[in-house]
Formats: structure tokens, C-alpha cells, sequence
């Protein structure tokens, strides 16, 4: 499932995409909250597509591991 604009999550595993930062919660773009239009952009691209996440040697933030998927 997509926790975020650069966050998936298996299971209790979260897994940050390498390379992608997001804005924060609070971050606006005129009417539009970017937080939230980043994440409901990311569940469209991996709606009903498989998703393969190649885990990186490298510790994330937040506990987070970090990947790269297509």
C-alpha cells in the first residue's frame, strides 16, 4: 500500500523510494495540499501493477528501508 508520496508499505515493512522526497503535510501549491496530491499520484501509477522494490544496503530515515522499484 502507498503510505505517502515516497512510502510504501508491505506488510509492517516501509520502504522509502530512492531519490523520490515528497513535500511535507503542510506544503500547499495554491488550493492544492502537494502532501496529499504526491500520495494519491503514487497509488495511481501502482494501482493494479505489480511493484518489485530492490532493497538498498543503505539505512533510510525513520526506520525505513530504502529502495528502488519499478
Amino acid at each position: 500500500t502507498v503510505s505517502d508520496g515516497d512510502t510504501l508499505r508491505i506488510g509492517e515493512r516501509r520502504i522509502e523510494l530512492d531519490g523520490i522526497m515528497t513535500p511535507q503535510r503542510s506544503v500547499r501549491c495554491g488550493d492544492v495540499n502537494a502532501y496529499r496530491a504526491s500520495a494519491d499520484s503514487l497509488r495511481e501509477i501502482t494501482r493494479s501493477e505489480i511493484v518489485t522494490c530492490r532493497i538498498s544496503d543503505l539505512p533510510g530515515a525513520n526506520g525505513r528501508d530504502v529502495a528502488q522499484c519499478t
